[in-house]
């Protein structure tokens, strides 16, 4: 609604987040249905917490793009974790791990491009 006063959109959005941003787009998606669209770049597992894997868990019928490059080996477990949650959902996402990935500025295009294509 705050945004609505000051800007003409549809009820088309999407949220896209790096880094630590990544996590509040997981939360903005638990939180409001209207939203349906997110995009994710590099989320750091490590920071991800309990609390982050129930907001996950209450995601329904969304579309989310997850760009993850060189995911660090230390939060293995919390990846397979995501992975899982998002697989016995009735989301549509991709993750996409990129190892190769150099993070140059046509690596990070091109994963936009591919996050904007799936929303």
């Amino acid at each position: 609604p705050l945004l609505k006063q000051k800007y003409r959109f549809t009820d088309n959005i999407a949220v896209m987040g790096i880094n630590t941003g990544g996590a509040q787009v997981i939360s903005i998606l638990s939180k409001y249905d209207k939203i349906k669209k997110g995009i994710i770049f590099s989320l750091s597992f490590d920071e991800i917490n309990d609390l982050l894997f129930e907001d996950l868990s209450k995601i329904n019928n969304k579309s989310i793009y997850i760009y993850q490059g060189d995911k660090d080996s230390n939060s293995n477990d919390k990846f397979l974790k995501f992975n899982e949650i998002l697989s016995n959902s009735n989301n549509e996402f991709i993750i996409n791990y990129d190892k190769e990935s150099s993070n140059s500025l046509d690596d990070i295009k091109n994963h936009i491009v591919n996050g904007l294509k799936i929303i």
